[in-house]
């Protein structure tokens, strides 16, 4: 864990005389090593420790805050191709029939793993050609939508899809587990 990767380094300090220019230096010492993204990870990781020995009334300020990471750079998506994820459909259509509806809609929609699991019937027009993001499962939770609600254009492409799967399924959801029970978490899709 990202723990371990800093023992080494500040490990030997006692947590009470541990101060931000401690966690500042680790940060810097790691750089050569991890990316930016680990490095918050690392950071986030050590102050949740400080953190909860601040509640647990151990030290008074978690020397943590205030440490800045690098900027984790941004990349530019490269989505997949029309016939690209044409391919990835067929494949799974011949290996895992049961998530080609969640796949689909992932590929042409664009939309969240949670909305996808949340997306029930009543939310889709396949007359107007739109999906309604109207919620999201997320941890077995029904919330609403990180971004809000917001309307989805069904392309072409999707369409076929969702047909199908309307056929296959009397859940009130779109998307069910091989049994016909909706999905309460992404982590078993």
């Amino acid at each position: 864990t990202n723990i371990l990767k800093v023992m080494p380094i500040i490990g030997d300090i006692d947590m009470r005389q541990v101060r931000k220019g401690h966690i500042a230096k680790l940060i810097q010492m790691l750089l050569p090593e991890y990316s930016p993204k680990t490095l918050k990870d690392i950071r986030g990781d050590i102050s949740s420790v400080f953190k909860r020995a601040v509640a647990n009334g151990l030290i008074h300020k978690n020397p943590c805050d205030g440490v800045k990471t690098p900027p984790i750079p941004k990349t530019d998506a490269d989505p997949l191709s029309m016939e690209e994820a044409g391919q990835v459909l067929s494949w799974m259509e011949k290996n895992h029939p049961s998530k080609v509806i969640y796949f689909a809609i992932a590929l042409y929609t664009g939309m969240r793993p949670g909305e996808i699991i949340g997306l029930r019937w009543e939310n889709v027009s396949t007359r107007l050609r739109k999906i309604f993001i109207c919620e999201q499962r997320t941890k077995g939770k029904i919330d609403t939508p990180k971004t809000g609600e917001r309307e989805i254009i069904i392309l072409p492409q999707l369409l076929p899809y969702l047909e199908k799967q309307r056929e296959d399924n009397d859940s009130d959801y779109v998307v069910v587990t091989g049994s016909g029970e909706h999905f309460t978490s992404t982590r078993k899709i």
